[in-house]
């Protein structure tokens, strides 16, 4: 006598799952899960930034020290290539973690996120730009110190930028 058929108790069966809940398909999102994917999806960008801001800096820091200027029409260009180098770590990471279960790689998807990256690259030259003339100079122009600082300042405002345009428009979870 097997388990399943001990007299008295009736045999209970696993209901079949619904055709949605087979192998692979999602569950869909409630409120909890939605915020704590969210939140999970929010600590990968973050993670990635922290990736972003080391290319970004290491590349902006090493134009400089190859290269010293005091123009900002010149700091503008090599602020320009640290942020798009950042901008294409960005791509591969977000794309292959933070939000890989969004991506659908379409040509819509590929224009809304170079639109964001202009926008992100415009963002963070007006701020650089902005926070090196508030900042303290030394001896007529900033200094390595006052870039940095600017730059953060830069960085932090296009990169929470970026994350609400990603996750809102460019990345969004499509519906079931």
């Amino acid at each position: 006598m097997d388990i399943v058929n001990l007299p008295g108790v009736a045999a209970t069966r696993r209901p079949e799952p619904p055709d949605q809940l087979q192998r692979g398909a999602k569950l869909p999102r409630t409120s909890t899960s939605s915020k704590r994917s969210t939140g999970l999806q929010y600590l990968r960008f973050c993670m990635v930034g922290v990736s972003n801001a080391v290319v970004d800096l290491a590349a902006l820091n090493l134009l400089l020290l190859l290269y010293p200027t005091r123009s900002d029409l010149t700091l503008l260009v090599y602020n320009t290539v640290a942020v798009m180098l950042a901008i294409l770590n960005s791509y591969l990471w977000n794309t292959r973690w933070t939000f890989h279960d969004q991506v659908t790689n379409s040509r819509r998807e590929r224009a809304l996120f170079v639109a964001q990256a202009i926008l992100n690259i415009a963002i963070n030259n007006v701020v650089l730009v902005v926070m090196t003339d508030l900042l303290p100079t030394q001896a007529g122009g900033w200094s390595i110190l006052t870039t940095n600082l600017a730059k953060l300042a830069a960085m932090f405002t296009a990169s929470s930028t970026s994350f609400l345009l990603l996750h809102t428009f460019v990345f969004r979870a499509r519906a079931s």
